[in-house]
């Protein structure tokens, strides 16, 4: 609805509240598919949006991809850890 989050109002979510509900791939997914020029929207319809979304392209890229089954953070830790 446009409205502003605040402590005040009592509608902030905190990183850690949002991370107990959704995977950290949402709220990237999220902040990534928006614009740096305008405020974030953040309701429950953007949120089952990206949900939405990731999964689609998850199963798109699951045949591409070994491993795919396995989170994008740990695969990211496992690439750097054969980097080093």
């Amino acid at each position: 609805s446009g409205e502003k989050m605040s402590k005040s109002l009592g509608n902030l979510v905190t990183i850690e509240e949002f991370l107990a509900d959704h995977s950290a791939d949402v709220l990237r997914y999220m902040v990534l598919n928006s614009s740096y020029r305008s405020p974030l929207t953040f309701n429950q319809e953007v949120i089952e949006q990206s949900e939405r979304a990731l999964d689609r392209l998850q199963s798109g890229l699951k045949p591409a991809l070994p491993g795919a089954n396995v989170p994008a953070s740990d695969l990211l830790k496992k690439q750097t850890e054969e980097t080093q």
